[in-house]
């Protein structure tokens, strides 16, 4: 959709407070603006503020909003942190003389957005609350058609909200949604009943009825949906709401007076029913002739825009981005009149309360397990680095198992779940770039486990920066504090497995040669970085290589299988019928408390492989039969593969992207062809990884194993 040319008011300096995901999808919005100037990012890591503001060329970078307020350099702030600090961070920011705009939910309770409204009432700034959805273009199309008039006065609507949720996909269960069932209704649900609130006016909780408690790991359930019934001054409505599932449905069918709208938000389609002069069935068959028109019509358009914007021509065309855009053009347009416009504090309060008396119908939670004690003040000798993560965790648990106390270190670090909240369990919040929390964290370490990755960089320099320089940085302060053994947890994709004929073992060499996909070629230069390290002086380097790693707490759509467009498909790095190397998480962690302490290791590498080996086609028809799903492998060869790739990037390449291209021989190994001979890893860490199938078969899925 065209973003209207937005008028020129006097120029004001922006701020954006966080800088995740959200945050460069408000920088690019508001770049368009030319009464806007982005001045400042503030986020507490520094690698991912850096990015941000290199990203959109903000000239300035604070760690804490109290930075900001002190060098007075901006007018408006965009708060873009976890909602549990929405009260704090927007209090100060209203404090400090800045206008603010809250992301959704305006606060963590009800409680915190009527204070926050408080504070903007007394400081005079203006505070709105942005509600992703309001300006969605299909939803904006039907505001018209109802407020014109031409359907009558709306009675009810029935809308149905049942999405996935890539956190629930991803396995990362540790996400501020799912510690209550409040947190999951300000996250989620509060999207459709915004849409609800802005269609028929302020919503009073009629009923609200949980479903069933769904599994969300050891001992945690979720109220994924939920069945609502709502009524303003003016209609009733229905929601219901879900997530977690695997089709997206994003549906509201609006009865009024004199007509009938129905809209679909995902694929963004208005369908408009309303009577004619004609007979009835003339009415019907010209009514059909028009949809299909318009759905026609409207898919060739979205489709013309994502093509232009793809090949440089033209500006983001996804409805979100537009929904966005939408949505800062009237914050900022009302602001000369000191107003939020429609993204008003009052409607984010209001959104807030409703969720809190839903979210006073869930079950009561179980009481939590009582969990073993062992004295806080025990220090630890072990550090990982990134052990908030997918094998980080599972290694904490395989030492806790031991009664091993261990330090964390990691980029952030919210409210602590299994088994990082353990008292065993000291939290270091830092970076593997940042010299001053390394000597804090490594203080009386004696061996540190490196499983830090790339922070969500997409550029290959980024990439490249994050790994190598990374492991190195952490190796030589590792050093200075008199580390005895460093275990770097690399990844099999560092070598070259694209020869069906060779079989790989612990000595094989990396492959670093420039062609590599960025991932895999930092993998393997940070190998050698740290070997030249390890050459000078200690700590001892020992290398462990996972395979494709499985297991509860990840997605089982590994990307080592092949491409997933979609969930239920996979365009597969070849045929999909040679052995795969599997390997369960808690095998991994097993191999890696081993390398802390095995004798005569040192400058050794290994390769973390499993006996249970899997094809890909095999691997999704047993995840198919166990979960229920209708997932579909597509074979393709490599020089298939190639071809793809190399058109994309001719394409990219005639927009005027910089982009390396394809390399056949890298594709090749992403197919895995090698194989693996771990029996060095076997004698020298006696590892004995998982060998039962049906064991394997039901760790590797976890939850997405069970219907």
């Amino acid at each position: 959709m065209a973003i209207a040319e937005v008028p020129v008011h006097p120029k004001r300096e922006v701020a954006l407070v966080g800088a995740g995901q959200v945050a460069a999808v408000h920088a690019a919005a508001l770049a368009r603006r030319r009464d806007v100037q982005l001045v400042a990012v503030v986020d507490p890591v520094r690698a991912r503020a850096e990015r941000l503001a290199r990203s959109f060329r903000i000239p300035l970078r604070f760690a804490r909003p109290e930075e900001l307020l002190r060098s007075g350099l901006c007018r408006v702030a965009h708060v873009l942190v976890p909602p549990p600090l929405h009260r704090a961070i927007g209090e100060a920011v209203l404090e400090g003389g800045l206008d603010c705009l809250v992301e959704k939910p305006l606060a963590a309770s009800a409680e915190d957005a009527r204070a926050l409204e408080a504070t903007a009432a007394r400081t005079g700034q203006v505070l709105g609350c942005h509600q992703n959805y309001l300006f969605h273009p299909a939803f904006r199309r039907l505001e018209g058609a109802v407020n014109s008039g031409r359907l009558g006065r709306v009675r009810h609507v029935a809308a149905i909200f049942h999405m996935p949720l890539r956190q629930l996909e991803a396995g990362r269960t540790e996400h501020w949604m799912f510690r209550a069932p409040l947190n999951l209704l300000l996250e989620q649900a509060v999207h459709p009943l915004s849409l609800l609130d802005a269609l028929i006016g302020p919503l009073s909780l009629a009923a609200a009825i949980p479903g069933p408690l769904r599994p969300l790991g050891p001992g945690a359930e979720l109220v994924a949906s939920w069945q609502i019934a709502l009524s303003s001054e003016t209609a009733t409505a229905q929601l219901a709401f879900a997530v977690g599932g695997r089709w997206p449905i994003w549906e509201m069918v609006v009865a009024c007076s004199d007509g009938t709208a129905r809209l679909d938000l995902v694929d963004g389609r208005l369908e408009l029913a309303a009577p004619t002069r004609f007979h009835e069935a003339i009415d019907r068959a010209l009514r059909a002739a028009a949809i299909g028109g318009a759905t026609l019509g409207g898919g060739a358009r979205e489709l013309l825009r994502a093509l232009r914007h793809r090949l440089g021509l033209g500006p983001r065309a996804d409805a979100f981005f537009a929904t966005v855009a939408g949505a800062l053009d009237a914050f900022y347009d009302a602001l000369p009149g000191r107003s939020a416009g429609p993204l008003s504090a009052e409607r984010g309060r209001r959104l807030v309360e409703l969720c809190e008396a839903i979210a006073e119908h869930a079950p009561p939670r179980p009481a939590p397990r009582p969990r073993a004690r062992s004295p806080v003040s025990v220090r630890p000798r072990l550090l990982l680095v990134g052990g908030t993560g997918f094998i980080g965790k599972a290694t904490a648990a395989a030492l806790l198992a031991r009664d091993r106390p261990v330090a964390v270190l990691a980029r952030s670090i919210a409210e602590p779940v299994p088994p990082l909240d353990d008292p065993r369990v000291r939290a270091c919040r830092g970076d593997t770039r940042d010299a001053e929390s390394l000597a804090a964290a490594l203080a009386g370490i004696e061996a540190v486990v490196n499983l830090a990755h790339a922070g969500g960089a997409e550029d290959p320099e980024e990439i490249l920066a994050a790994i190598v320089e990374g492991a190195a940085g952490l190796f030589s302060a590792a050093r200075a504090a008199g580390v005895r053994r460093f275990v770097q947890v690399s990844s099999i994709a560092a070598l070259w497995l694209g020869d069906p004929r060779a079989v790989i073992t612990g000595a094989t060499p990396v492959d670093a040669r420039p062609g590599r996909a960025p991932y895999a070629r930092a993998k393997a230069l940070a190998e050698l970085r740290l070997r030249a390290l390890a050459e000078e002086g200690p700590p001892e380097l020992v290398i462990l290589r996972p395979g494709l790693v499985v297991g509860e707490g990840a997605s089982p759509l590994h990307p080592g299988l092949g491409s997933f467009e979609r969930p239920q498909h996979c365009i597969g790095w070849n045929r999909g019928l040679n052995p795969l190397p599997f390997v369960l998480v808690e095998d991994v962690a097993e191999a890696i408390v081993a390398a802390l302490d095995a004798p005569g290791i040192a400058g050794r590498a290994f390769n973390l492989v499993g006996p249970i080996r899997p094809c890909a086609r095999d691997y999704l028809a047993e995840l198919a039969r166990r979960g229920g799903r209708p997932i579909r492998f597509h074979p393709r060869s490599a020089l298939e593969r190639y071809a793809v790739e190399l058109a994309k990037w001719v394409v990219k390449r005639a927009s005027g992207r910089r982009v390396p291209p394809p390399r056949l021989f890298d594709l090749r190994s992403r197919g895995l062809w090698a194989r693996f001979d771990t029996s060095d890893v076997e004698r020298e860490l006696g590892w004995r990884p998982t060998a039962d199938p049906e064991t394997f078969w039901a760790r590797a899925f976890g939850l997405h194993g069970r219907e």
